[in-house]
């Protein structure tokens, strides 16, 4: 795929994807803004939308422009006018991936799988996707306490625990 367009060809192994033969989706490095191979893999949601995809449709796109049965060329416009009728003034396309790295590493996954996921390859740029709000600084700051004491302990070079001086 194009940066900017919709190609109208399909990943190679859309086909068994959809028929739930393999739960991920190889796409090749002509496919991915980065130019590099990647491996997504399919939810269990995102496979029964594949599956309930119309069959048959061999070479004709997938999800057609409705006024002109052709593949869309560019989702600019249709963004937009999704946009001003969902009235979320203000959102750009872009955002949809910052809202995915956030919200994937608050449900636990590790940072280093939404990397791979969102395709970042240095953290510099995660981090600059990955939002650290004052819910996140609740969450730690409750983390810790939760643990009580036992942060208190430190390890020392011989390998044994001390326990940390105390406030007076």
């Amino acid at each position: 795929m194009s940066k900017s367009k919709e190609s109208s060809s399909l990943p190679g192994n859309l086909a068994q994807s959809i028929a739930g033969l393999f739960p991920w989706l190889s796409l090749a490095p002509q496919d991915t803004k980065s130019e590099a191979p990647r491996l997504v893999m399919l939810t269990a949601r995102l496979s029964a939308a594949l599956k309930a995809l119309p069959r048959g449709v061999g070479a004709a796109p997938v999800f057609p422009n409705p006024k002109t049965g052709r593949p869309w060329e560019d989702l600019r416009r249709s963004f937009r006018a999704a946009v001003r009728k969902s009235k979320l003034h203000r959102l750009w396309f872009h955002d949809l991936r910052r809202s995915f790295v956030t919200r994937a590493r608050k449900a636990g996954i590790p940072e280093s799988v939404v990397m791979r996921m969102s395709g970042h390859k240095t953290r510099a740029v995660f981090d600059r996707y990955n939002v650290v709000d004052e819910s996140d600084l609740r969450i730690a700051a409750r983390t810790l306490e939760n643990h009580g004491r036992v942060l208190d302990t430190v390890a020392v070079s011989e390998g044994k625990n001390t326990e940390a001086p105390q406030p007076k």
